[in-house]
């Protein structure tokens, strides 16, 4: 109950990350910095953690797992244009940007679910550790949920809508510790496939979506130094722990 309990905080640190943009404008240079900022979060974690562990118990699961989770996108990429979001759409100004932050949305929840996961087995490894895990996936949680509200807000959606699909993602948190919880035992060998499907995820999201996006906004150097502060944020995260 308890890895739960910490995946669902840490889930929920998602929706924070898109109350806190709520009282800025977006400007260009928030934006671009923003994206940077989640961009070097997710690449450092990606590689340093989720792979990383992935490839410490199964080199081929973690390919496997890795090339999986891109392809996932990909997938997902290729099929969004061809689907019928108008219902979503209403006061939609560009469409463009509306369908990054669906991709971002559909990417973070893919890979929250893992990270749910992530937590129930480090808390079932040592109670201590797990609680250090939910804590860093929290901390990360919360430019996530900045990088979907904000394209959101920007492409001329309301803030209620931000909030609402930051939040929703968010919840895919506790559902992977749910799994985790109850299939952990019997399932274990798979926790690598899992991790290194997350990171899959992650790069193929942040390399196709959250830099091009950036770039968008002409601010190089609000997106070079976004970048160096989510690495830097995500190594120390990864120092905690």
């Amino acid at each position: 109950m308890y890895p739960i309990l910490l995946a669902l905080i840490a889930g929920l640190c998602t929706g924070l990350g898109a109350l806190i943009i709520f009282p800025f404008k977006p400007t260009k240079t928030l934006m671009s910095a923003s994206m940077g900022f989640a961009s070097g979060i997710m690449l450092t974690l990606a590689f340093t953690g989720l792979l990383h562990e992935s490839m410490m118990i199964s080199y081929v699961l973690a390919i496997i797992g890795f090339v999986l989770g891109a392809l996932l996108i990909l997938f997902l990429d290729s099929l969004l244009p061809h689907l019928e979001f108008s219902i979503f759409e209403k006061g939609i100004i560009d469409k463009k940007m509306f369908k990054t932050a669906t991709l971002i949305a559909i990417g973070i929840s893919l890979h929250n679910m893992p990270e749910g996961l992530a937590i129930s087995a480090g808390f079932y490894h040592l109670p201590a550790f797990g609680l250090l895990v939910a804590v860093s996936i929290a901390l990360h949680n919360i430019p996530e949920g900045i990088a979907i509200a904000l394209p959101i807000i920007s492409s001329g959606g309301s803030r209620k809508r931000a909030f609402t699909i930051s939040f929703l993602s968010g919840l895919a948190e506790p559902l992977g510790a749910v799994i985790g919880v109850a299939l952990l035992s019997s399932v274990g060998g798979l926790i690598p496939l899992a991790l290194a499907f997350a990171a899959g995820v992650m790069v193929y999201l942040t390399v196709d979506e959250l830099l091009p996006t950036a770039q968008r906004y002409k601010q190089p150097h609000g997106m070079d130094f976004g970048i160096i502060a989510g690495c830097a944020v995500a190594m120390l995260i990864s120092m905690i722990i």
